[in-house]
């Protein structure tokens, strides 16, 4: 499975996944908050100096924030690459 990176005015290659917390307005993707920092660690983050210690600091916490949904993410892999392997044997 190919995984492409963007931002929400750039180039959309595949399928469209918004993993932020508050996707824009007029986003018409879908959006998949199981990849995106809680409520409260954005609050945090918009509220801190967002130097190179507080930047350190949110990394750390959305890492333990992943490690939570471990499962759910293990789960979505493997859902999507079920469907993957499903969608070239339909056309």
């Amino acid at each position: 499975m190919t995984v492409y990176t963007s931002y929400y005015r750039g180039e959309i290659r595949g399928e469209a996944i918004s993993i932020s917390l508050y996707p824009p307005k007029n986003w018409k993707g879908k959006h998949l908050p199981l990849f995106a920092p809680t409520p409260e660690l954005l609050k945090w983050w918009k509220s801190s100096a967002q130097d190179t210690e507080a930047e350190l600091e949110y990394e750390r916490q959305f890492l333990l924030v992943l490690q939570e949904r471990q499962q759910l993410i293990e789960l979505w892999v493997q859902k999507r690459q079920q469907t993957s392997a499903i969608l070239p044997l339909l056309i």
